[in-house]
C-alpha cells in the first residue's frame, strides 16, 4: 500500500513523504514502512532503511471501501483501481501464528474535499 503524508518536522525536516506499506518475506516474514521524500511530485530514493512494524504475520491484507449509490459506505475491495480518487476508507488486516490482530480502519481526510 502506497500513500503520501506529511511526517513530522523531527523526523528527517518533516513534509510530504511517500509511505510504503509492505510485507517482505526473508528468514522471516515482516511488515514494514519505508518513507520516500517527494520534490515536485516524484519520489526520491530513500535516505533511510525501511522501520519495521511487525515481525511474523502470517497473513496481511490491506482493502479499501467503496461508496454506494446514495453515498452510503459500500462494500470493501481488494484493490482500488482509481488512484487519483481516495477511497472513503482503507482497512488493514493482520494474522499471526497466534490469530488475527484487531481491524485498523482508517477514514482518509479530504481536506477541503480534495479527492473526490
Amino acid at each position: 500500500m502506497r500513500f503520501v503524508a506529511d511526517v513530522p518536522a523531527y523526523f528527517d525536516r518533516g513534509g510530504p513523504r511517500l509511505h510504503e506499506l509492505q510485507v517482505r518475506a526473508g528468514q522471516a516474514r515482516r511488515l514494514d514502512v519505508a518513507f520516500r521524500q517527494l520534490r515536485a511530485g516524484q519520489a526520491l530514493p530513500a535516505t533511510r532503511p525501511p522501520e519495521l512494524l511487525a515481525t511474523g504475520p502470517a497473513e496481511v491484507r490491506f482493502a479499501y471501501r467503496t461508496l454506494a449509490p446514495d453515498g452510503s459506505p459500500g462494500p470493501w475491495q481488494d484493490t482500488w483501481a482509481t488512484p487519483d480518487v481516495l477511497p472513503p476508507q482503507v482497512r488493514v488486516r493482520i494474522r499471526d501464528g497466534q490469530g488475527p490482530w484487531p481491524d485498523l480502519v482508517v477514514a482518509l481526510v479530504r481536506a477541503g474535499g480534495a479527492g473526490r
